[in-house]
């Protein structure tokens, strides 16, 4: 089984209309964690807020509840900004993984295009998967997501 076509654009559609909030670097929400799914007056908007969006935004369509989850993952490498010549570090970045007819795709802040799991455009390292319609996560950094 595969998604359907008004699956993907379904999909893309609210990809494309969340990730239109802007990006805020200087992100406030941080220090206390606050996870929203509607930017704020002096809140930041950042990956995981873009999640909610979209999940809200699904949700409110019709989308299946169980068929979503927040994953977590580490990004590309980036040098230490407190020491340059140290390892590099991998931050950490939350994706909403959306099963469409068998199919999970991702709805990614940093990507304008949703892809498969298994083919990001990115260099990811999947971490956790959000267990279905509950708070828990699980570990996929050897499995995959599921």
């Amino acid at each position: 089984m595969t998604a359907t076509p008004e699956q993907l654009a379904q999909l893309q559609a609210a990809n494309d209309q969340i990730n239109a909030t802007p990006y805020d670097e200087n992100v406030q929400a941080d220090a206390a964690d606050l996870w929203v799914d509607t930017p704020g007056i002096g809140t930041g908007y950042e990956c995981r807020d873009y999640v909610l969006g979209k999940s809200k935004l699904l949700r409110e369509q019709g989308f299946p509840v169980p068929d979503m989850s927040v994953v977590l993952c580490y990004i590309e490498p980036e040098p230490p900004l407190d020491n340059p010549a140290g390892a590099p570090v991998r931050q950490l970045h939350a994706v909403l993984a959306c099963n469409a007819g068998g199919d999970i795709y991702i709805l990614d802040n940093r990507a304008p295009q949703i892809y498969l799991w298994t083919d990001p455009p990115y260099p990811y390292l999947w971490a956790q998967q959000q267990i279905a319609s509950t708070t828990d996560f699980k570990d996929v950094s050897k499995t995959g997501l599921a």
